[in-house]
Parts: structure tokens; sequence; C-alpha cells
């Protein structure tokens, strides 16, 4: 309850605490001084009541005296007049008397007696002495009347004096006992009151400082949980909100630093491979560890950009099963960013996440380019309504660049290199590219056989029908060839319409049947093509005839002439004596 109370209202709290604690000692005290008040009027009543009886009992003296005070020498003239202004002046006095609440009436009624008797003595005495003693008598039965109720009254004054003295001192006594009682209970709340509020004070701090040690040693989950609304609730509350800032911030740096690390790693990865091959084994792997359990796949366009095809799939979560078949037909692929899809049940998302079976699902889809152009897409699935995670698809955005920038390096260095080691017009290896390769082959003693090859009669196949029909002529023998030679094989152009083809871990016994079926082949394809008919010729040797390309080549030119010299369109063994005849001739 307190730690909902603001600081303020609690500092005022204590202070009005101090200030009725004032209130109730300064009640108490006047409470006391009341008492001391009633026991001072009642000390004054008796005072004046002392006074009033002594003033009586005076009056009463000088009554007496005018009256009676000597039968002898009383003047028998004694003034009725005095007498009377005695009576009037006891009369006066017993009435202040009887004002102060003391038990005055029987001395009243015995003054009253007696004033009657000194009325009458005052009569006698003007009639004679005989009526004067008579009345003295009585005189003197009123007086002792009066010295009786004046000794009673006396008497009542003494115990009224002693009581009211206890009174004072009882009165000082509780006034005493209640002002230590009130300041003692006042001190006592006091004190409660600033030790519980004191508390909450404390607690509140020593809950912040706590959350801050733990915070400094690396507990970024430690909060102060303040619940009060004072400032110092305020000051638990910021902290709290610069602790959960600083853990946001943290968790983002360890994001950025963890997706910085998978980008570099990923980056040199990639630059350790050459081939587009090499390229997929790395984004498997990295779409293993981008999200283990979550299905992803790659899909990428052939050289015709008109198909999309499976290229990739994650190691341990398998492919989600993209029935894409173009990539345009690809919404992420046609709008060149990133596309979620919050579930397949959604009236937007993609008809080819609805169409697959199964549960519904969400689904991601990570657009690869190279330079403006699309080369593929990346794509991941979850569960309806939890697509990937954030970092998830950041990693796969990191993912598309680098594979993008590196299947687009890889294919324009596999083209550029493509173009200088071919041939423009046929495709097969230029005249250096074979060179390179057969030196390859001589230099690992490997065995293999060589064979050149030649158009015949293209000159006049250039002359009748063009250049245009020759190079179509070029073309097809060359796609002929191509079609023809196995994996291991190797095929080019020396140039004009001389070829050579080397059959790899084969001798001349072996070349012979696989070159005869090259000349049966043309044939079959110069029969279903449009155009003007040609032969070609073959020259062969082997590995086995000399150690280097350059005799190698000898050898096999000089058995294509031969088979130019015996007509044409045949298959002629060159031997190392043709050759050095071919040499003598030239010479």
């Amino acid at each position: 309850m307190l730690e909902r109370l603001s600081l303020r209202v609690k500092l005022v709290g204590i202070a009005a605490l101090g200030i009725l604690f004032v209130l109730a000692v300064g009640l108490v005290a006047l409470s006391g001084l009341q008492t001391l008040d009633v026991t001072g009027s009642t000390a004054a009543r008796l005072a004046r009541a002392q006074q009033f009886h002594a003033e009586v009992l005076q009056e009463l003296a000088e009554l007496r005296s005018t009256v009676i005070a000597d039968r002898e020498t009383a003047p028998r003239s004694a003034s009725a007049a005095a007498v009377e202004t005695h009576i009037t002046a006891l009369r006066g006095l017993l009435a202040d008397l009887g004002s102060v609440d003391l038990n005055s009436a029987p001395l009243a009624r015995s003054v009253s007696l007696f004033s009657q008797r000194a009325i009458a003595i005052t009569a006698a005495a003007r009639r004679s002495e005989d009526g004067t003693a008579l009345a003295a008598a009585a005189v003197a039965r009123e007086l002792a009347s009066i010295r009786e109720a004046s000794a009673r009254l006396q008497s009542d004054l003494n115990a009224g004096v002693v009581a009211t003295g206890h009174s004072a001192q009882a009165a000082r006594a509780t006034a005493r006992e209640r002002i230590m009682l009130a300041a003692g209970l006042a001190s006592l709340v006091l004190l409660a009151a600033s030790h519980l509020l004191s508390m909450s004070i404390i607690r509140v701090l020593r809950r912040i400082g706590e959350a801050a040690a733990a915070v400094a040693g690396g507990h970024l989950s430690a909060r102060a949980h303040v619940a009060s609304q004072d400032e110092i609730g305020r000051v638990g509350q910021a902290f709290d909100d610069v602790a959960e800032s600083l853990t946001t911030l943290l968790t983002q740096m360890e994001s950025d630093a963890k997706r910085a690390d998978f980008g570099r790693q990923l980056g040199e990865a990639m630059e350790m491979v050459d081939t587009e091959e090499d390229v997929l084994r790395v984004v498997e792997r990295a779409l293993g560890q981008i999200d283990p359990g979550a299905p992803m796949e790659m899909l990428l366009a052939d050289s015709s950009r008109a198909h999309l095809g499976r290229a990739a799939v994650s190691p341990s979560g398998g492919a989600p099963g993209c029935g894409v078949i173009s990539p345009y037909s690809c919404a992420a692929v046609r709008k060149g960013v990133t596309t979620t899809f919050e579930t397949s049940d959604a009236l937007n998302s993609c008809h080819k996440l609805r169409d697959r079976p199964g549960e519904p699902r969400s689904a991601v889809f990570v657009p690869i380019s190279f330079m403006g152009r699309a080369l593929g897409v990346l794509h991941a699935t979850g569960p309806a309504g939890s697509p990937p995670a954030a970092e998830v698809r950041r990693q796969l955005t990191t993912l598309s660049r680098h594979t993008g920038t590196r299947l687009g390096t890889v294919r324009a260095f596999t083209k550029t290199e493509l173009q200088a080691s071919t041939d423009s017009l046929t495709g097969l290896l230029n005249r250096r590219t074979l060179e390179n390769k057969v030196r390859e082959l001589t230099r690992d003693r490997a065995r293999f056989a060589l064979a050149m090859i030649d158009l015949d009669r293209f000159k006049q196949l250039n002359d009748t029908y063009g250049h245009e029909a020759g190079d179509r002529a070029l073309r097809l023998f060359s796609q002929v060839l191509r079609e023809s030679v196995r994996g291991e094989d190797i095929a080019g152009r020396l140039g004009g319409e001389e070829f050579v083809v080397v059959l790899a871990d084969c001798d001349i016994a072996g070349a012979l049947p696989a070159l005869e079926r090259i000349r049966e082949q043309l044939a079959a394809a110069l029969a279903s093509a449009a155009g003007p008919t040609f032969t070609v010729s073959f020259g062969v040797t082997d590995s086995t005839a000399g150690a280097e390309l350059e005799e190698l080549l000898r050898i096999a030119d000089a058995g294509l002439l031969r088979a130019k010299d015996e007509g044409r369109d045949r298959i002629v063994v060159g031997t190392p004596a043709d050759a050095a005849a071919l040499v003598a001739r030239a010479a």
C-alpha cells in the first residue's frame, strides 16, 4: 500500500504526523492546565469564603459592641440607625458568602435571629433598663449559636482548603501523566510511521541496487520491478527501461555479430569455390546452419531462363517442395524483393504454396540475382501464422546476396573461359586449348589415339554454294563430332576445315571403329539435313608413335594426306615413315 504513494506524499505524511504529535501533546497539556485552573478557581472561591466569613464575624462584633458591649455603660439612647446599618452590612456579607458554593445557611439563620434580637434590644433599651436585661440572655444564646455555626463553617473552609490542595496535587500528577503518556504514544506512532515509510524507501532502493549489481554482473534479465508510483519508483522503472533497452541493444548486437560472422564465413567459403557445383554445396551447408529443422531449398533457373529447378536442399530440414516451374512465375522473383506469406490460407498467398498437400503453412521467398538478372530463389517454410523468424530471413538475404554474386561470377568466368578456349563457329575447342590438353596427356604419359580430320573438297563447296553453306557444313560436322565422342575424349578445330579428335585410353585398333562411327553418323546427318553433302577423311595415330604433340600431329597429318591421295572419304593410319616422307617432300 505504501509503495503506491508518492515520495512527496510520504514526506508530507511524516510532517503531518509530527504536527499531530505536537497537537496531541498540546491538547493533553491544555487538559492539565484546565484541571489546574479548576483547582485554582476552587482555592480562590475558598479564599473569598474565608474573607466573607471574617468580615461577617467583624460586622457581628461591631453590632454586638453597639448593642450590648457593656450593659452597664451602654447608652439607652443607642441609635437604631446604627443598628440598621450593621444589619444591612451583615445581610450583604451573608449574601456574598452565600454566593460562594458553601453551606453557610446555618450561620445566616443565626445571624438573622441575632439581628432580630439586636433590634429588639435597641427598642427595649429605649423603654427601660429592664427590657435590656431581659434581652441580654436571648442575645447570649444567639451569640452561642452564631459561634457554633461559625465554627462549623470554619471547619468546612479548612476541609475545603485541604481538599483543594490534594486536588491540585492530584491534578498536577494527572496532567503530568497524561502529557507523558500522550508524548510517548505520539512518539511511538511517529517512530512507527517514520520506520514504515523509511523501510518502504530503503526496500525500493535496495531492490534497484540489487538489480543494478546483477545487470553490471552480466545478468541482463535482472529487473527492479518497482510497483510504487513515487519519484523513487519512477527511478526504478526508468532503470528497468534502461536495462530492457540495453538487453535489446546487446541482443541486436549479438544478432548482428552472428549475422556478420555468418556473412564473413559464407563469403570466405564462396571465395574458395570455382565451379557452380561447389557453390551449390556451400549453399546446402549454409541452409543447414541457418535453421537446421526448417525445410529450405534453392531453385535456380537454367541457361534458357525459362525453367526453375531445385538446385540445393537443407541437409537436415529437407525441401519445402515448391512447384514453381519458371523464374517469373515466382512473385518474389518478379518483385525482386523478399516476400513473406503468413499462411497459405490467406487470399493473397502464393497459389503454389496454397496447392501443396498437408497442413497450411507460412513461407518466405528470397530472390537471387546478379547484376539485375534473376538467377533463382531461396525458399523456406514454417507453421501457419509463424513464418521463419526475422533473423532467419536476414541470413537468407545474406546467403542470397553471396550466392548471386558468386554464381554470377562463376558463370561469367566460365563463359569467358569457354569463349577463350572454344572456336566461335563450331563450339569445339580451339587450336591453343586443344594443344594444351594434348600436351598434358603426353606429359602424363597417358595412352590415347589422335586423328586429324579434314572435310573433302571444302574449297569447292565454298566456291559452289557460298561461304554460308561452308559454315553450315562445319557446324554440322562439329555437332556430329561432339555427339560421337565420349565425355573424356577431346575434340577441337585446328583451323579452316581441319579438326582433331583425341580418344582417351585408346590405341589405333580401338580408334578405327570409333572413327568409322563418326563417318556413319555424318552420312546419316547429311541425309536428313538440307544442303550440300560432303565427306571427311581421317589420318590416325596413337601415343606410342611419338613422345611430343608436334610429332604425333605430323604422323596423323601424313596419314590424312595419304587418305586424300587414295580417294578421300576414308581412314588411313599414319606412320613415322609417312611423316618423314612428308617432311622430305616439303623440304
